[in-house]
């Protein structure tokens, strides 16, 4: 399978977006309870 990156800009705190995605009760927000997700994260502060 390709993966395509994924770029965003979010109107959110630094530290709760990485949170979200780095925390698994709060990834399914993004995912859904369902999902199988890996994720590769690249954070620039």
């Amino acid at each position: 399978m390709e993966m395509e990156p994924v770029q965003m800009r979010l109107k959110a705190p630094r530290e709760r977006v990485f949170a979200d995605w780095t925390e698994p009760d709060l990834l399914v927000r993004w995912w859904g309870p369902e999902a199988r997700a890996e994720v590769d994260l690249l954070v620039r502060w």
